[in-house]
């Protein structure tokens, strides 16, 4: 992970939604499961995984 996503774990009552996503990603959870749950869109899920995990 990097320095943002440590900061979102941190901050996490302002952006829980995104810190939910990336727990799931690390969890191993896919695309489609975590935007179900979280009511966002497949594709938002897959650019907090390009944004926060893979670097």
């Amino acid at each position: 992970m990097n320095k943002k996503a440590i900061e979102l774990f941190l901050a996490e009552d302002k952006n829980t939604r995104t810190v939910k996503a990336i727990k799931s990603l690390l969890s191993g959870d896919g695309g489609v499961t975590i935007a179900k749950a979280l009511g966002i869109s497949k594709q938002a899920v897959y650019k907090i995984r390009d944004k926060y995990i893979k670097k």
